[in-house]
Formats: C-alpha cells, sequence, structure tokens
C-alpha cells in the first residue's frame, strides 16, 4: 500500500511529503532473468525515487535520506540553481506514479548521481535498469530497448570498477 512520509529537504532545508510503497505489500508475480520482478498490483519502481520539489535533487528512497550537502558540492550548485527555475517539472504529485513521471523521476535521479561526490557504479548501473524495467511494466518493447543500451553500458563500467553489488537494485 501507499503512504505519504515527511521528509527533510537535505540541499533546502524545510520538510515535504513524498508518497512511499510499504515493501511487506507486495507480492511478486514473475521474475526476470535481469532480476527485475512484476509485482501483483503497486510497481515499486515508479515509487523508488525521491525528489525534493523544491530544489530538484533526487535520489533513489534510501540514498535520499543519506544525502548531506557538506560533503556534495556540485549537488549542492545544482540545488541552488534550481531553486530559482521558476517552472520545475511534473514530477512531484502525492499518490501511485504514472510511467511517464516515474522515468522522468529515474531521470533526474540518474542526473544527480552523477553530480554525486562519491558516485558508485552499482548505484547508477540499478537506476538505469529501473528505467528497463519501467518500460517492460509499461509493454513499451522499443523503450525497453533502447533504455537496455545505457544500462548494460553502466553494468560494464561497475564490473570494470570491480565494486560490490548494490543491495537493491
Amino acid at each position: 500500500t501507499l503512504r505519504n512520509k515527511k521528509l527533510k529537504r537535505p540541499f533546502c532545508n524545510g520538510d515535504f511529503e513524498f508518497t512511499r510503497l510499504r515493501p511487506r505489500a507486495l507480492r511478486a508475480r514473475a521474475h526476470w532473468c535481469d532480476f527485475g520482478v512484476l509485482y501483483e498490483g503497486q510497481r515499486p519502481y515508479f515509487c523508488a525515487i525521491t525528489a525534493c520539489p523544491h530544489c530538484l535533487v533526487a535520489a533513489r528512497n534510501e540514498e535520499f535520506e543519506k544525502l548531506n550537502p557538506a560533503y556534495e558540492p556540485k549537488l549542492m550548485e545544482f540545488s541552488k540553481k534550481a531553486r530559482t527555475q521558476a517552472q520545475k517539472p511534473a514530477l512531484f504529485g502525492l499518490g501511485d506514479a504514472t510511467v511517464d513521471v516515474a522515468f522522468k523521476r529515474h531521470e533526474l535521479a540518474i542526473a544527480c548521481h552523477k553530480l554525486r561526490a562519491h558516485s558508485e557504479a552499482g548505484e547508477l548501473a540499478g537506476l538505469m535498469l529501473h528505467l528497463v524495467w519501467i518500460r517492460r511494466i509499461n509493454g513499451d518493447a522499443e523503450g525497453e530497448r533502447k533504455a537496455l543500451g545505457p544500462a548494460i553500458e553502466a553494468y560494464k563500467v561497475f564490473y570494470e570498477k570491480g565494486n560490490k553489488l548494490p543491495e537493491k537494485l
């Protein structure tokens, strides 16, 4: 089930509400060979990204709550510029996200991840694989193929760096 959670805005201070999914409510319907899972009912990949509506900083839910502005100068600069924008993208509503909103949140999280001081190749590869799964769930074979190329490249970089696998894909 979906629930709204109040979160601190790490880069621009204050609080905001964001929708999260209770993991214990999920039931797997199918497992894919690329480690993706099709669930009954709710779509966890659609709720996997937290994005601040004020400064546009976005990350996977678990990573968002660990962000520390003191260690992220490039992300802080991005945040400052985003706060001055009059028009913000339509990514921030509460409740279940659409396919397009989920995809845009992931793209924003990928862009923010690339600005991080200590960008982890496994985290980036996992975010890119989410894009593949979102397209697959939506039945968009062409979009899935387009998203698969960058995901494969990200996993190659990850493999070559020899890092540990991310705990959450």
